[in-house]
């Protein structure tokens, strides 16, 4: 099985449905669970796994694409590159430019997003049940059709930056880490990553540093981009 498999996580607060959500792709596998909620799980041939919630009560509908990769595949040379990707995957792809990715969910009266954890990237869109098969294919557009416009890579770079209170905000995360070494605080979540897995991958900073964000460029983004895609 591929190393990182894009993992479809489709909650269906309407009717349910599977053929939008299996589209041309065969179904390999399916269980469905009663407890504690129906869960509707599927594996299509092309890898990917499709989980569905129906609800029948409300008439909308939420779909993630969850990648499974994160700060854990990151190194100290290219720290917050996940995070990174994340906001350029917004920018851009073959079909939309950035304002007409967002207006589209926007005027629909949806909502969108996206975010990165230590072993997944998540993006979804939450719109009325009637756009569940629009909300599939903008979802897809954005994660697997992206351009990373030339023009958009320095602008999401400052706009990580900004996320992290500046690029100077490593003053403020070198003054905590001061503050828990000298025995004036105490980080247990962290204190646990490092004695569990020490040397890992998986106790690298939310906060990357700015050393790494500044040497981050396009070709390293594409690169990243490859190597989550082909595996």
């Amino acid at each position: 099985m591929k190393k990182y498999i894009f993992i479809i996580t489709v909650v269906l607060t309407a009717s349910f449905v599977i053929a939008p959500v299996a589209g041309s792709q065969e179904i390999t596998s399916y269980t469905k669970q009663e407890h504690p909620f129906e869960l509707h799980r599927f594996t299509l041939d092309n890898g990917f796994r499709v989980w569905c919630q129906p609800r029948p009560d409300s008439k909308s509908v939420v779909a993630f694409l969850v990648v499974r990769a994160g700060v854990r595949n990151e190194n100290k040379s290219n720290n917050g590159i996940s995070h990174y990707l994340e906001h350029i995957l917004f920018t851009g792809t073959d079909r939309w430019n950035e304002d007409e990715i967002k207006d589209m969910i926007d005027k629909r009266g949806g909502n969108w997003n996206g975010w990165t954890g230590t072993e997944s990237t998540m993006y979804f869109a939450e719109l009325s049940a009637q756009d569940f098969e629009f909300a599939m294919d903008w979802l897809a557009e954005i994660v697997f059709h992206s351009t990373f416009p030339e023009d958009k890579v320095d602008k999401e770079r400052n706009v990580v930056f900004q996320e992290k209170w500046g690029k100077y905000g490593w003053l403020i995360n070198t003054g905590r880490r001061i503050f828990v070494s000298l025995g004036l605080g105490y980080d247990l979540w962290n204190t646990v990553e490092r004695l569990v897995f020490p040397n890992s991958s998986l106790t690298l900073n939310y906060e990357w540093e700015d050393e790494a964000l500044d040497r981050i460029d396009r070709a390293t983004l594409l690169e990243y981009y490859s190597v989550i895609h082909s595996h």
